[in-house]
């Protein structure tokens, strides 16, 4: 994906979210952040900047450390701890939920992985408030999704499933996690795998299970991806909203501090053997290089950076600058179009193909009739133009995507 928009270099404010979201702080970092907030002027826009980039409570946390936190006005320092105590109150909320689904779900021998937020909050930042999240996601095993889904109406968990096209379609179509289940404002992600199976790297759902480690969160034992499958998890998840441009930033924090943490005697050999085994390597090893340069980390070993450095381009840079400055394309889909085409790349009989293609131009009636609305039934033949002329719109959506995020 390119941008139109222009490169451009790292301001104070940037340098500042990058120190502070550092888990490992070090005296020079400290230094830098006191030098850095005498460059600032416009004080309005950093306090925009660092709650969206999800920093409200490592910047909180480390205002005591910090000499010059006097230049910054009171009513800003006042916005960014609203931020902060809104994301405790709303992961106290979480937890909550996860331990009452978690409960659930081992209750009926379903084994549960947790991932990104949930997990990281507690076992990575040690402290809640630190790490935004805003919902849960769960890995299971995709023969126990169905009870696993039965499990969470139980609780009281709803969701409402898009209309699928076909049943034939629907038996085809390729997803990471089923439709997100909700309950009061809280949404669970039960994912099956952890990434499309059309993509070049290929993770192994049986090695990710056979290697899973214990993780007590919030008082309940359940599980989590060994540390090797969790910093390729994480560099994968960045890598996926870094090329479609709706980027979450908090999964370079994330892989800066997994990092960053790292014990020293991390056996790298064997973490390039894994994501080789699932032709990750050249996309973890970007993501890596990339937040070693940005948040200045000091744990990789140089050997490492020098043999994979071929890996980070200066676009990649550029990019990363631009999502830390605030640029997002947030236009919704307007169309399921990107994700047709990916179901139609996994199929390799021409029967599959055109019986696939077949459902999706000629749908049954009960689709037409619930997609488009119609009153009277019987003229549904007629609204199949208006559907063709939706896939031509959806088709120009996704150019003038391309078009918007090109540099």
């Amino acid at each position: 994906m390119i941008f139109k928009h222009k490169p451009t270099f790292l301001t104070p404010s940037d340098k500042v979210i990058l120190l502070v979201s550092k888990l490992i702080t070090t005296e020079n970092d400290i230094a830098k952040i006191d030098a850095l907030l005498a460059q600032i002027s416009n004080w309005d826009a950093f306090a925009v900047q660092v709650v969206k980039r999800g920093v409200s409570g490592f910047f909180m946390n480390k205002l005591a450390l910090i000499k010059s936190k006097n230049l910054i006005p009171n009513e800003i320092i006042f916005q960014i701890e609203q931020s902060y105590l809104h994301t405790i109150n709303r992961s106290i909320l979480l937890l909550g939920h996860y331990s009452n689904v978690v409960n659930a779900l081992q209750s009926h021998d379903i084994e549960v992985i947790a991932l990104k937020g949930i997990y990281l909050t507690e076992h990575l930042y040690a402290k809640i408030g630190l790490r935004q999240f805003s919902d849960i996601d769960l890995l299971i095993r995709p023969n126990e999704a169905l009870k696993a889904v039965e499990i969470l109406k139980s609780l009281g968990y709803s969701y409402r499933q898009s209309v699928p096209v076909s049943d034939y379609i629907r038996e085809k179509s390729d997803f990471v996690h089923l439709p997100p289940m909700s309950l009061n404002g809280v949404s669970i992600e039960l994912h099956v795998k952890l990434h499309r199976a059309g993509e070049k790297f290929k993770m192994n759902l049986d090695r990710v299970f056979a290697s899973k480690t214990v993780a007590n969160i919030n008082g309940n034992e359940a599980y989590a991806l060994d540390t090797h499958h969790q910093i390729i998890h994480v560099a994968l998840h960045a890598h996926k909203h870094f090329e479609e441009g709706n980027i979450n930033f908090t999964s370079f924090i994330d892989l800066a501090n997994l990092l960053d943490t790292l014990p020293k005697d991390f056996y790298w050999k064997s973490f390039e053997k894994l994501c080789d085994a699932y032709t990750a390597t050249d996309i973890v090893f970007r993501y890596i290089l990339m937040v070693n340069e940005f948040f200045q980390l000091e744990n990789t070993p140089e050997i490492i950076l020098k043999k994979y450095a071929g890996k980070l381009k200066t676009k990649h840079k550029h990019k990363f600058i631009l999502f830390l400055q605030g640029y997002k394309y947030t236009e919704p889909s307007k169309t399921a179009i990107p994700g047709h085409f990916n179901n139609l790349r996994l199929l390799s009989e021409p029967k599959e193909i055109a019986k696939y293609l077949i459902d999706l131009f000629f749908p049954p009636k009960k689709f037409m009739v619930e997609k488009y609305n119609i009153k009277n039934q019987k003229l549904y033949l007629l609204y199949y133009p208006f559907r063709y002329l939706t896939i031509f719109s959806g088709l120009w959506h996704i150019i003038s995507k391309k078009l918007k995020t090109k540099v």
